[in-house]
């Protein structure tokens, strides 16, 4: 078996390139003519372990090439998994809306209006509710657990 047989045509036409057989219709040749101009070269009578290598190599790169793409279409592929995932969550989140509400009441701090005070609550309650990644309509159930008194003005 040849070194020639393990590429394609288009490694051929690299490998005539390569070797300076570069014609304006070198693409249009057929396999057998490739095979020809390559064998009849200058360089590969000279040595052809040499240009056994830089075949090598030009079929090294495009199975490189091809194994890339492979894993470029696979992680696209995986991406869109994942935003089709997501949306999907979206979708079914405010369904579950009064559960997240629930444990609201469980992950922010209770105002005390004897003790605490309310320039320093109001941000610290915007701080968490933005590391939550709620929206600033779903803002309201949860301030109304500052107490009513405190609401009001002075």
């Amino acid at each position: 078996m040849h070194f020639w047989e393990k590429g394609k045509k288009a490694d051929l036409i690299k490998l005539a390139i390569e070797l300076g057989e570069y014609e304006l219709d070198v693409e249009e040749l057929k396999i057998i003519e490739l095979r020809i101009k390559i064998l009849t070269n200058d360089a590969y009578k000279e040595n052809p372990e040499f240009v056994k290598c830089i075949f090598e190599g030009i079929v090294s790169n495009r199975i490189d090439e091809e194994n890339e793409q492979k894993e470029q279409t696979l992680r696209e592929f995986e991406l869109q998994k994942i935003r089709l995932q997501n949306e999907t969550q979206r979708v079914i989140g405010p369904q579950t809306l009064p559960q997240t509400k629930i444990e609201l009441k469980k992950l922010l701090p209770t105002f005390n209006p004897e003790v605490d005070d309310m320039d320093l609550f109001l941000p610290l309650f915007e701080r968490q509710m933005k590391l939550l990644d709620l929206g600033e309509d779903l803002w309201v159930p949860p301030i109304s657990l500052v107490p009513y008194l405190v609401m009001q003005p002075p």
